[in-house]
């Protein structure tokens, strides 16, 4: 916020001496014509000092936001031995800035997900997006920026980092791809209900067990609120929540303000290991049929 100037308090009156038999010390007098004449002259240095105020703020604003991190001192795979709570702590920011660089990067993209594998001659990154074509590139241009850009964050050589994409099979099944498309049709103008309808409706076809949208914030009027829609079969606690719900979080910048949207998606299961867990979950139960003796036997 700017300072404000000192010539906003300047007086339609003003302040002079007065002899010594009077009780106070100071009287108010009417101004003279020269101070009247001077007072245009007054407001048009105000708004200038008011103008050069707010140009060095904005020039200090930008010069903060221009500030950029240094980079990583060493690769994560050049980094002397280190205990295990050290290595915990190393991947998770690692991955945590790598993630939040390419859901950045590739929302429009279908960004579902990445995984790495660090190894002593170099890191291959795997992207899980639903558009592959469009991450590539013309001619691999656009896997070529990202990969320099990895590179130069986290101070990698030549040759040591290895970026590659994989397909999504289902893109009903994956949190990211659905919450990345509800985000976008809120932002344009779309109504929260039919939305989030279309999500479930479209992950239910995929083949999911269950799909739960939440829609959190001034939705309609200046009243914030939240609401919910579900359909199909939805666990909520338990180890096999961890491997069984896929979910995923986004937020909209709306004129109103911010709205949060979030959706799970209960995985089916899969012998393979492609669109779910290969184990079922825990509490299923299987009746094997008895077999049937004839009377030979």
């Amino acid at each position: 916020m700017p300072m404000r100037s000192y010539f906003s308090y300047f007086p339609a009156l003003v302040l002079c001496n007065v002899p010594n038999n009077t009780k106070h010390s100071l009287v108010i007098r009417r101004p003279t014509p020269a101070l009247t004449h001077a007072y245009p002259f007054f407001c048009v240095l105000r708004v200038l000092l008011d103008i050069l105020i707010n140009l060095s703020c904005c020039r200090l604003q930008l010069g903060r936001s221009r500030q950029t991190f240094p980079p990583h001192p060493h690769p994560l795979a050049e980094m002397g031995p280190l205990s295990k709570k050290r290595m915990i702590v190393r991947d998770g920011v690692f991955y945590a800035e790598l993630f939040e660089f390419l859901k950045r990067e590739l929302a429009e993209e279908g960004f579902s997900g990445v995984s790495y594998h660090i190894t002593t001659l170099r890191t291959e990154i795997v992207i899980k997006a639903t558009k592959t074509r469009e991450v590539l590139g013309v001619n691999g241009r656009r896997i070529r920026e990202l990969t320099a850009c990895i590179q130069q964050r986290f101070n990698y050589k030549e040759g040591k980092l290895q970026l590659y994409v994989e397909r999504v099979e289902v893109r009903g099944l994956s949190a990211m791809a659905q919450v990345e498309s509800l985000r976008f049709k809120l932002l344009s103008n779309l109504q929260v209900r039919r939305a989030a309808m279309g999500i479930i409706r479209y992950v239910m076809e995929s083949g999911a067990k269950g799909c739960e949208v939440t829609v959190g914030g001034k939705i309609k009027g200046q009243r914030a609120k939240s609401m919910t829609f579900r359909d199909g079969y939805m666990i909520k606690s338990g180890t096999a929540h961890k491997s069984f719900v896929d979910s995923a979080c986004r937020h909209c910048y709306m004129r109103a303000g911010c709205i949060g949207v979030k959706v799970k998606i209960m995985l089916p299961g899969d012998s393979t290991g492609r669109n779910g867990p290969s184990e079922p979950l825990p509490d299923v139960i299987t009746v094997i049929e008895p077999k049937q003796i004839t009377a030979s036997e």
